[in-house]
């Protein structure tokens, strides 16, 4: 393992590990994930976890879309244009 990066607040660590395929280094790297979260939690380092709210302004329910134009009218509109030069 090594130490990459010391930010504010935060560090970056890289992992190297290697594997036979892809399905095991899939596996692999959930595994160190979660042994590294577990080591953190038993030392009590704190590991910082993004937090997303949403908010909505607007709290009146929407007018329904208009319904898709018949099929006389799709084919008034595209109809194809002849261009000469």
């Amino acid at each position: 393992m090594r130490l990459v990066k010391i930010n504010e607040g935060a560090i970056t660590l890289r992992m190297y590990a290697w594997a036979k395929d892809p399905v095991t280094a899939r596996r692999m790297h959930y595994d160190l994930n979660e042994a590294m979260l577990r080591i953190f939690n038993e030392n009590n380092i704190p590991f910082a976890l993004p937090i997303r709210r949403s908010v909505q302004s607007d709290h009146h329910p929407r007018e329904p879309a208009p319904p898709w134009p018949s099929s006389a009218v799709r084919k008034r509109v595209c109809r194809p244009v002849r261009w000469s030069p």
